[in-house]
């Protein structure tokens, strides 16, 4: 091991000694085959947009292209985040029967659910609401009312105990599932806190990432000073 690896390791998870990821053969095979397949599919509609004569239809390959590698650098974080390979296999499965879907759909950890609130206002009150799941620009949550689709609904995302922070979001439901009795809800996200540019997933992240630098949770990385935490 190179002296700027065992650095990096040290810097990362406290010690070079610690099991390493790589040496779970079967986790390496299933994250190496997610990236190849990423890999291959950007590689593929490049060589498609090298090849198009015309420029307008190169600029959409060329921007799906992008919409893959934005998709994988967000597997990569998801996983970062999750630190467990089998967090991704329910978001390749499900995701893969919606092929009209043009961004996965990453689940809330278990883990971060009690540290990370959604509330939904319902005639000029708020009510609290559950996240399942969460894109760059869609979520799925379960409502406490019926609510009908094509509306605009008001949520705010925020964090408990330790620290303060939250963030408004305007969304438009697309669909309504009832299951087992609770209302489950999916939105496209139109506007976060007052901005027309956004990017929910990123969101996200960074509420977990305040998380973890508070003293709301402790033990997550007991071995890693907090600003040397491995997200993007």
């Amino acid at each position: 091991m190179s002296e700027k690896m065992k650095e990096r390791c040290k810097r990362i998870c406290g010690s070079t000694q610690s099991d390493c990821f790589s040496r779970n053969a079967k986790q390496l095979a299933c994250l190496s085959d997610l990236v190849i397949n990423s890999v291959c599919a950007i590689s593929t509609v490049l060589e498609m947009a090298r090849a198009e004569q015309d420029r307008e239809a190169a600029t959409d390959l060329m921007d799906k292209a992008m919409d893959v590698t934005r998709e994988l650098v967000n597997w990569v974080k998801y996983l970062q985040l999750t630190h467990d390979i089998r967090e991704l296999g329910p978001v390749v499965r499900d995701n893969a029967k919606l092929q009209a879907r043009r961004e996965w759909r990453y689940p809330l950890p278990e883990v971060y659910k009690e540290y990370i609130g959604l509330n939904l206002a319902h005639q000029g009150v708020a009510m609290p609401a559950t996240l399942i799941n969460f894109s760059k620009s869609g979520l799925q949550f379960k409502s406490p009312v019926s609510l009908e689709t094509e509306t605009l609904i008001d949520l705010r995302l925020f964090t408990r105990h330790v620290i303060d922070k939250e963030v408004a979001i305007r969304a438009r439901v697309k669909y309504i599932l009832v299951e087992q009795g609770d209302c489950m809800a999916g939105a496209r996200i139109e506007e976060i806190g007052n901005q027309s540019d956004f990017d929910f997933f990123a969101n996200v992240l960074d509420f977990i990432r305040a998380i973890h630098e508070s003293a709301a949770f402790p033990d997550a990385y007991p071995e890693v000073e907090s600003s040397e935490l491995p997200f993007s």
